[in-house]
């Protein structure tokens, strides 16, 4: 299928289907450290500010980044407690790839609150 043909849940089912047969067996040691180092400059500062923060002193676009980002981690490390049979079966696949799209929508919203455009 062309780019125009697929939706985004169906592009990221396909990655992790060519993810898993171009990897083969990667075990979870290998995994976690590869996405620590994958954390950029801003998802730092966020994690920072998600540590330090007392959410009735935030401004609203603080909040909706705490909030969200908090939920996005929570959900991030469930999903990185499955085994990986269970990420192996439909519903795991589907769990992961529902995940990266919701991640990949909220990508602008997260970033005008950095940036708190007016």
């Amino acid at each position: 299928m062309t780019q125009g043909e697929t939706n985004d849940f169906l592009r990221d089912i396909a990655e992790l289907k060519k993810r898993e047969r171009s990897s083969g067996l990667m075990n979870d040691r290998k995994r976690k450290t590869s996405n620590d180092d994958e954390l950029i400059g801003a998802e730092k500062e966020d994690l920072k500010l998600l540590e330090e923060a007392n959410f009735e002193d935030l401004c609203d676009e603080d909040k909706i980044l705490v909030f969200c980002k908090k939920l996005l981690l929570e959900w991030k490390q469930e999903l990185d407690a499955m085994e990986n049979s269970e990420r192996r079966t439909a519903i795991g696949k589907q769990m992961l790839a529902t995940f990266n799209q919701c991640a990949r929508y909220l990508t602008p919203l997260l970033h005008l609150c950095r940036n708190k455009v007016n």
